[in-house]
């Protein structure tokens, strides 16, 4: 999947619990969600909900993969 990518770099090591809350939010914010690795996501989110109104006339989502990066997560482990 192709698209914007959004890197979340962390200063600190997060506990498993919050990894996962994020992984759940990114899950119940996206039409389409694959996790590659831990801290790693392709989603399709509703392209409206980002402010952007030309879809090119796919079914309104568009991709965004995004990283976590950090010890203990994403390649920065």
């Amino acid at each position: 999947m192709s698209g914007p990518v959004l890197t979340i770099e962390l200063a600190e090591t997060l506990s498993h619990a919050v990894v996962q809350r994020i992984r759940e939010l990114l899950l119940r914010s996206s039409a389409h969600f694959a996790e590659k690795r831990s801290g790693e996501y392709d989603l399709s989110v509703d392209a409206e909900s980002l402010g952007v109104t030309d879809t090119d006339g796919v079914d309104g989502h568009r991709p965004i993969m995004v990283s976590l990066m950090g010890p203990d997560v994403g390649d920065a482990s």
